[in-house]
């Protein structure tokens, strides 16, 4: 079922995300549309009707098809779309994450007990980050630190013992 100038509307001001009314305008301008600011901002209010040929340009500025401007339920594609967008998006940093707090707790192991004791706050607020990406409430970052340090100090004792060993 299509929709309304009131749907029609939110649809564009949807579409249009963080773009400035003024900006869709002038791309309309450019497009050959008298448009300003002001017709934007009554289309999105459902006030001004859209026109067939206007409601094609629209959908093309946007990379979008008529019927995401049309569509009475444009809005939760849209949502669906921004969200897979933004996990898309995400996995990378995450990825990037996962590998420099790996290399953080190598080096832990490899740290001298001094440079452990001046770096314990920065890598405690940087666990606290890491955890409030992943949203864990149940354990503290310092628990997670401790644990991370417990790790490096068993892993220690391992080589020492092994070169140990080598040099006997």
């Amino acid at each position: 079922m299509g929709a309304d100038d009131k749907q029609i509307g939110k649809n564009l001001a949807t579409l249009r995300g963080e773009r400035s009314q003024q900006d869709v305008a002038s791309q309309m301008r450019a497009l050959g549309y008298k448009w300003s600011q002001a017709t934007v901002w009554a289309v999105e209010k459902g006030e001004r009707p859209l026109k067939v040929v206007e409601a094609v340009a629209l959908a093309g500025l946007f990379s979008k098809t008529l019927d995401d401007l049309l569509s009475s339920d444009t809005s939760f594609d849209l949502a669906l779309d921004e969200l897979e967008s933004a996990i898309a998006a995400l996995k990378p940093a995450r990825a990037m994450i996962d590998s420099a707090m790996e290399r953080v707790e190598t080096l832990i192991v490899e740290a001298p007990e001094e440079l452990l004791s001046e770096r314990e706050a920065r890598v405690v607020a940087l666990v606290e980050a890491t955890m409030d990406l992943d949203d864990e409430d149940d354990v503290s970052a310092r628990q997670v630190y401790g644990e991370i340090v417990k790790n490096a100090n068993a892993r220690r004792a391992w080589k020492a013992a092994a070169e140990s060993s080598r040099e006997s």
